[in-house]
Order: structure tokens, then C-alpha cells, then sequence
């Protein structure tokens, strides 16, 4: 069967918006052992995905914290292209 269900779309997305984190840790120059704190802007091709996959996707991108905001901060923000014809604007910050 190669039916594309719900819970496998929403797999597919986590999974790419954790590769999508770790380039942006390596753009960053993280250590591969740095905690960091995750934002990402409410977006509801998303929102599933995200809350079905939040473990998966914080012990991948060793995510202290993963929050749903309404808005990111301009310096902050950066958009990451998902598939689907769906962005994600996040924000990923060093913990200290």
C-alpha cells in the first residue's frame, strides 16, 4: 500500500524540519553537543506534526525547548521551506 496517511505526512515533516535545524546549527558553528531552545511561528499545515512528532524532533536537534509562537522577532526569524509548498518560520538560539 503506498498511501501517504496523515500520521506518515506529519513524520515526513518533522523529519525535514529537523534537517532543516541542524543545517542551521551548523550554519551557526554550534557545537554538536549544544542545547538550543526552538520557536517556531504557528503555521496549521504544521501544527500536527509538530505536537505528534515534539519528542522526536527535540532529542534530534538536542532542543531544550520547542514553543509555538505567534510571531518571531525579525532578527531572530528564519524561514525554511518544508514540503508541500509549506514554509516554516523558526527561530534557533544557543542555550547557554
Amino acid at each position: 500500500d503506498v498511501t501517504i496517511t496523515d500520521q506518515l505526512r506529519d513524520e515526513g515533516l518533522a523529519r525535514e524540519l529537523v534537517n532543516r535545524i541542524q543545517n542551521i546549527r551548523k550554519e551557526k558553528d554550534f557545537e554538536v553537543t549544544d542545547k538550543i531552545r526552538l520557536e517556531i511561528e504557528k503555521n496549521n499545515g504544521l501544527t500536527a506534526a509538530l505536537s505528534n512528532n515534539y519528542s522526536y524532533i527535540c532529542s534530534e536537534t538536542l532542543a531544550d525547548s520547542l514553543v509555538h509562537v505567534v510571531s518571531i522577532d525579525k532578527e531572530k526569524r528564519i524561514v525554511v521551506e518544508l514540503a508541500d509548498d509549506l514554509q516554516a518560520a523558526i527561530s534557533v538560539e544557543r542555550i547557554s
